[in-house]
């Protein structure tokens, strides 16, 4: 059998912060959850572009977009800089 993730975190002093915003967020998602609040207006899909095209994904329309971003994990198609998250229906 695969070795199962921890129970509970174990996070580093220096990332206290960083992991205390994103446990913020965590809640804030949960509770739009339960007041059937959807943020990104029904989308179905998800995609990373290199800059603010509006274009269609794979046929689907725009729902919302984010950005610029930073990437931190920059590739040749998604540099590391003017990324945007784009959602789609």
């Amino acid at each position: 059998m695969p070795a199962m993730a921890p129970s509970h975190a174990h996070v580093q002093p220096a990332e206290l912060t960083i992991y205390s915003d994103c446990q913020s967020a965590v809640r804030t998602a949960r509770a739009n959850i339960a007041a059937t609040q959807d943020p990104t207006n029904g989308a179905t899909h998800f995609n990373f572009r290199n800059g603010p095209s509006q274009a269609a994904f794979e046929g689907h329309p725009i729902r919302t977009s984010v950005g610029p971003l930073v990437n931190s994990y920059p590739t040749v198609v998604l540099p590391a800089t003017n990324i945007y998250a784009n959602t789609y229906q």
